[in-house]
């Protein structure tokens, strides 16, 4: 199947003979499974229905509807067909003939496929953090692969003090013993996107850029969200400046923009895909520029600050020091703006691609999840002065202290 809008299904063959399309015009099907009687089953997202249609072709037919986005769909050993609710987190049975529904298990949001053995054993598998589980007949998750995070990005201390962390297409509260809480994903109907930069505003909310060019204030609390600006180009970092300004990094275009409620101003252009960003007291801004492996100062002009870096992304000023997360040499420097010292004060970090990986990043689904789904590395810093850093190489967001 192809997962888009006016997706197709299509027979692929082992013998090198052309595909044969049995279905087209589709509103995202996905995960499908082929039953004794011939048809294909099949979920369609973007009517939140299950659909069949004959495998030798036909005109598919709805069997069920006013579903919480279906995202796979599967028959039992009894024919009966299931169908994981990624909203919801229910996993639901279907009478082949009376279509008539049960609930077999409900976990947490987020389901994005599942399996069954022979014997009817239940294995799932989350979109939003990796996890793995077989759902016992009890209800009961045995985990196989405990969840975590599929790529953080942005990171932020709230006004409140909790940690915020974008992971694609979900966001989540990290408390200081590592535990998570996810509190909001796409298909919540009240969530901004693809997100990537994270920000800390007041009152709570954060502001989060998209891999759609989106510019919102969200608060992940009670979902409020303000738009500020749309469709700008690959947008990275975001931070909030001491006049309330947002600053924003546009990869796409090399650019450094200032938001000042629905107006935006170009700071600085003629940038090699910026990155990370921080702001400074005085109104400027300190810039990674990973095309150049460098920092810059943006305040009127542009200087440069670090040289020879990698592939910089996430930049943190602390007082008189810039601490850069370069992701191409996986490292965590700190430079002093005042002695002019630097120092890798943390080697062999997990951010970017392993050595020798070239990362090809995904495209996205237009329509739904606007690509290209780059990563970045972010970086953020606690109260207490602890360092927090998304391990984007390895999924899990790291905590830094000096001793």
């Amino acid at each position: 199947d192809e997962c888009r809008p006016g997706g197709r299904l299509f027979e692929l063959f082992a013998d090198g003979r052309a595909p044969r399309m049995i279905a087209d015009n589709l509103p995202l099907p996905n995960a499908l499974q082929l039953g004794p009687d011939g048809n294909l089953s099949f979920p369609v997202i973007g009517a939140n229905e299950i659909w069949r249609v004959p495998v030798g072709g036909g005109r598919p037919e709805r069997f069920a509807g006013d579903l919480a986005v279906p995202t796979a769909v599967k028959l039992d050993s009894k024919g009966a067909v299931l169908s994981t609710q990624g909203r919801t987190g229910e996993i639901l049975r279907f009478d082949l003939q009376s279509r008539n529904k049960t609930v077999v298990a409900k976990v947490r949001p987020g389901i994005d496929n599942f399996a069954l053995t022979a014997d009817d054993r239940l294995f799932v598998s989350h979109f939003v953090d990796g996890g793995v589980a077989e759902i016992m007949s009890d209800g009961r998750e045995r985990r196989l692969a405990e969840p975590g995070f599929c790529g953080p990005s942005g990171l932020a201390i709230s006004s409140d003090g909790v940690l915020y962390a974008a992971d694609g297409i979900s966001m989540a509260a990290v408390e200081l013993d590592g535990t998570q809480q996810r509190v909001g994903m796409l298909f919540d109907g009240h969530f901004p996107g693809f997100i990537r930069g994270l920000g800390a505003a007041s009152n709570g909310m954060l502001v989060v850029t998209t891999s759609a060019g989106d510019v919102t204030s969200y608060h992940p609390v009670t979902h409020e969200m303000t738009e500020h600006a749309k469709g700008l180009n690959e947008l990275y970092g975001v931070v909030v400046a001491p006049n309330g300004d947002l600053v924003v990094a546009e990869g796409g275009e090399g650019r450094v923009l200032v938001i000042s409620g629905t107006e935006v101003k170009v700071a600085a252009r003629g940038l090699s895909r910026p990155t990370g960003i921080a702001a400074a007291t005085d109104g400027s801004c300190y810039v990674a520029e990973a095309g150049k492996g460098r920092v810059v100062h943006v305040n009127g002009g542009v200087s440069p600050v670090i040289e020879g870096l990698k592939e910089p992304h996430g930049v943190l000023l602390a007082g008189d020091d810039l601490y850069v997360v370069d992701s191409g040499a996986h490292e965590l420097v700190c430079y002093s703006l005042k002695t002019h010292r630097r120092e890798a004060v943390a080697t062999n970090v997990p951010v970017g691609a392993p050595p020798g990986v070239v990362p090809k990043p995904l495209m996205g689904i237009p329509g739904l999840l606007q690509g290209p789904l780059t990563m970045f590395a972010g970086i953020t810093q606690g109260r207490d002065g602890t360092i927090y850093v998304s391990a984007d190489g390895e999924g899990s967001i790291l905590a830094l202290r000096r001793v």
